[in-house]
């Protein structure tokens, strides 16, 4: 299977919904998909969502077990983008507020 920088070399943004359901969209085209978050991703997308170190921590933790965790509407929004060969967010509209309902969901699961 590809890396996800090969995958936004290619021109493919993956989400965390599509990691955690193992079907992405590449290639124009939906395909089973298996990709396990790395410590790098994890700490990536901790340093993303931000908070304490204590919230960093459970955040993470839930993120190395994404497959065990019920389903969050915030997985659409995180993906490993195409252009930046990172991790980002893509707010609806109140930026630092959904953040905070983000890490407040992976905190009280």
């Amino acid at each position: 299977m590809k890396t996800l920088i090969e995958l936004a070399n290619e021109g493919n943004e993956i989400t965390l919904s599509a990691i955690k359901s193992k079907r992405a969209y590449i290639s124009n085209n939906w395909q089973p998909f298996e990709y396990t978050l790395t410590d790098e991703d994890v700490e990536n997308i901790c340093d993303l969502l931000g908070g304490w170190h204590k919230t960093r921590n459970k955040v993470g933790y839930r993120l190395h077990s994404l497959s065990s965790i019920p389903y969050h509407w915030s997985f659409d929004r995180i993906s490993f983008s195409k252009h930046t060969k990172s991790w980002h967010y893509c707010a609806g509209q109140d930026y630092p507020s959904e953040l905070s309902t983000i890490r407040n969901w992976f905190t009280h699961l």
